[in-house]
C-alpha cells in the first residue's frame, strides 16, 4: 500500500516528463495502471483521490448501478473504462455490482408491501418492478453474450487438430 505523499510524487515525476518505466522502478509500482489509476483520480478529485479510504462511502442507487453495467455491456469496454465513464473511483466498484447481479445479490430495495396503497405508493411500486424489469433483461443480455463467447471458445478448440 502506498502512502498518498509517494502517490503525488510519483503523480509529479510523471508530469514533470520521467519516463513511466523509470518513475515505477523509483517507488517500487509494480505496473503502469497502477500509476495511470493515481493519475486519473488525483485529476479528477484532487489530492483526495489518492487517500485509500475516504470517510463515508458514496451510496449508489440500484438504477445507477443497473446502467453502469449496461453501458459496459453494451460498449464492450472494461471496468477501469466504466468507473472513469460514471465517476467511480475504484473500477473494482463495478466488478462487484455486476457479480452481485449474477448471484442475484443486487436487487432493487422493495418497502413493505400494502394492500390500501396511495397512488404515490402503486407509482412507486411499478417504478420499482420496471427497475426489476431492467435488471432482469441486463442479466440475460450478459448471460447470452457469454454463452455465446464460451461457444465460440469450444468451437474454435474442437476445429484444432493435433499434428
Amino acid at each position: 500500500m502506498f502512502s498518498k505523499d509517494v502517490k503525488l510524487k510519483a503523480i509529479n515525476d510523471l508530469n514533470a516528463g520521467i519516463k513511466v518505466k523509470q518513475v515505477m522502478d523509483k517507488y517500487g509500482i509494480k505496473g503502469t495502471a497502477t500509476l495511470y489509476q493515481w493519475k486519473y483520480a488525483h485529476d479528477k478529485f484532487g489530492d483526495d483521490g489518492l487517500i485509500p479510504f475516504r470517510n463515508g462511502r458514496t451510496i449508489h442507487d440500484y438504477s445507477f448501478k443497473i446502467k453502469v453495467i449496461r453501458w459496459r455491456i453494451d460498449n464492450i469496454k472494461s471496468y477501469p473504462d466504466a468507473a472513469k465513464h460514471f465517476d467511480i473511483t475504484a473500477p473494482a466498484t463495478v466488478w462487484y455490482w455486476e457479480n452481485d447481479l449474477l448471484s442475484g445479490r443486487l436487487k432493487p430495495k422493495f418497502g413493505r408491501s400494502d394492500t390500501n396503497m396511495s397512488k404515490e405508493d402503486q407509482a412507486k411500486k411499478l417504478k420499482d418492478l420496471e427497475e426489476e424489469n431492467k435488471h432482469l433483461k441486463v442479466k440475460v443480455a450478459y448471460l447470452e453474450k457469454l454463452k455465446a463467447l464460451t461457444q465460440k471458445n469450444k468451437k474454435s478448440q474442437t476445429n484444432k487438430r493435433p499434428k
